[in-house]
C-alpha cells in the first residue's frame, strides 16, 4: 500500500540564508452580520519567525484564509487571499447563513510564499465561536465570540495536550486541558474561565463502522469498543478534581465523533467508555470535608450529578438534629444544571460552626443524601 504524507515547511532556505516560516496570526475573531448573510474575521499580525526571530513588515507577503464545511476533515475548501497593504480583516459576504470554519495563515515574501500554521479557527455561526485545537488535531476547546474576546484581551490562550501514558483499557483519551500566557506560553496557574467552555475530546471510526483505538495506541484494548451508533451511549468524560477522576457525562455527537462537555476549569480530563445512565446519577460529592475561610481552598462542597432528563435539580443541607441549615446553589462551573454547591454558611449568610451536616438532592424523582464534614 502506497502511504503519502504531508509536511508543512518549517524552514526555507533562501540565498544560502535560512529562514524559519512566520508564526501564525493571533487574536482571531469573527463576527457573523445581523442577518447572517457575511462574516467579518480579524487578526493581529505576527512579528517573529516560528524560531523566535523578528519578522519585518517588509517579510510579510499576505494573509491565506481558508474557509472549510467542518472543523476537520471537511469536504469542502475554499482559500482566499489578502494582501498585506490590506488592514488585517476580511469580509466573506457568501455566508448566507450557513456555518464555515475558517483558518488565517500568513505567508512569507521571500522565496517561494512558504506559510505559517493554521490559526484558531473561528466559525460564523451565531456565537462566532472560535476553537483551540488539541495537539491531536481533533479534539478541541470551543469557546463563544465574547469568551475569546475576553481572553485576546488579557493575553491568554487555550492549549490542549494528549497525555498518551494515561491511556489504555477502558481511558480511550486523556488530554490536559491549560490557559497559557499567549506571550510567555506559561500556564497561568489556579485559572477558573469566566464562562463555560466547551471541550470536546474525538474519537476514530474505522471503515467498518467500529469505534477504534487512535494512533498512537497500538495494543489491542483489554475491552471491546462499539460500533459508530453504539458511541453514543458508551462514552463519558471524566475529570480529574485533585484526589481523582470525575464522572461528568458528556454529549456525544457521533456525526463528528466527539464527546464534549462544558466547564470552566482547565485540567485532566479523559474520555472513557462507560454505559450512559438512564435517569439522574449523583457521580461525586467534594470535597467531604468543608473549610469555609475564604482560602480559596475547600472553601464549597460540590454536587456533581448526571442529568440526561434534564429534570429539575435541588437540593438542602440539614444539622445533626434535621434543622434545615440552608439550599445548595447551582453554579455554571460545569455548563448547564449539572452541579450544586454549598459554601458552608446558613441561610443567612452565616457560617455554620464545624461538625456534620446532612445533604438531601433530588434531581426529578431521583433523591440522594448523605453526610459532608465542616472544618473550623
Amino acid at each position: 500500500m502506497k502511504k503519502i504524507f504531508l509536511f508543512m515547511v518549517s524552514a526555507f532556505i533562501v540565498s544560502g540564508h535560512a529562514y524559519a516560516v512566520p508564526k501564525p496570526p493571533e487574536k482571531v475573531q469573527g463576527a457573523r452580520s445581523a442577518s447572517g448573510t457575511s462574516f467579518r474575521i480579524t487578526w493581529s499580525s505576527p512579528t517573529l519567525r516560528s524560531d523566535g526571530n523578528l519578522l519585518t513588515p517588509g517579510e510579510l507577503g499576505s494573509f491565506k484564509i481558508i474557509r472549510s464545511n467542518a472543523l476537520t476533515n471537511g469536504t469542502t475548501v475554499i482559500n482566499f487571499v489578502v494582501p498585506i497593504a490590506s488592514a488585517a480583516v476580511f469580509t466573506d459576504t457568501t455566508v448566507s447563513g450557513r456555518t464555515f470554519y475558517y483558518r488565517v495563515r500568513a505567508v512569507d515574501s521571500i522565496g517561494d510564499g512558504h506559510e505559517s500554521e493554521d490559526s484558531t479557527p473561528v466559525s460564523s455561526d451565531i456565537n462566532n465561536t472560535a476553537y483551540f485545537m488539541a495537539d491531536d488535531g481533533l479534539s478541541f476547546a470551543s469557546v463563544p465570540g465574547t469568551l475569546k474576546s475576553a481572553l485576546d484581551a488579557e493575553g491568554s490562550v487555550i492549549s490542549a495536550s494528549r497525555v498518551t501514558s494515561a491511556e489504555g483499557n477502558r481511558i480511550y483519551k486523556s488530554l490536559n486541558f491549560s490557559v497559557l500566557d499567549s506571550l510567555t506560553s506559561q500556564v497561568r496557574q489556579n485559572y477558573v474561565l469566566s464562562s463555560p467552555a466547551t471541550l470536546g475530546i474525538a474519537y476514530s471510526v474505522n471503515g467498518s463502522g467500529q469505534v477504534i483505538a487512535s494512533a498512537p495506541q497500538s495494543l489491542s484494548p483489554a475491552v471491546s469498543y462499539p460500533d459508530a451508533a453504539g458511541a453514543k451511549f458508551s462514552f463519558s468524560v471524566y475529570w480529574d478534581n485533585g484526589a481523582g477522576f470525575v464522572k461528568l457525562g458528556s454529549s456525544v455527537d457521533t456525526a463528528n465523533r466527539v464527546a464534549t462537555t462544558s466547564s470552566r476549569l482547565p485540567g485532566s480530563y479523559q474520555l472513557r467508555l462507560v454505559s450512559q445512565p438512564l435517569s439522574a446519577q449523583l457521580n461525586a460529592v467534594y470535597p467531604r470535608t468543608l473549610t469555609p475561610n475564604s482560602d480559596g481552598i475547600n472553601d464549597r462542597v460540590f454536587f456533581l450529578f448526571e442529568n440526561p432528563s434534564q429534570a429539575s435539580a435541588s437540593g438542602s443541607i440539614f444539622d445533626a438534629e434535621s434543622s434545615k441549615v440552608a439550599d445548595l446553589r447551582t453554579t455554571d462551573l460545569f455548563g448547564g444544571d449539572t452541579v450544586l454547591f454549598w459554601d458552608g454558611t446558613d441561610s443567612n449568610g452565616a457560617t455554620v460552626a464545624g461538625g456534620f451536616y446532612i445533604y438531601k438532592v433530588e434531581v426529578g424523582d431521583r433523591k440522594f443524601s448523605g453526610a459532608v464534614a465542616v472544618a473550623r
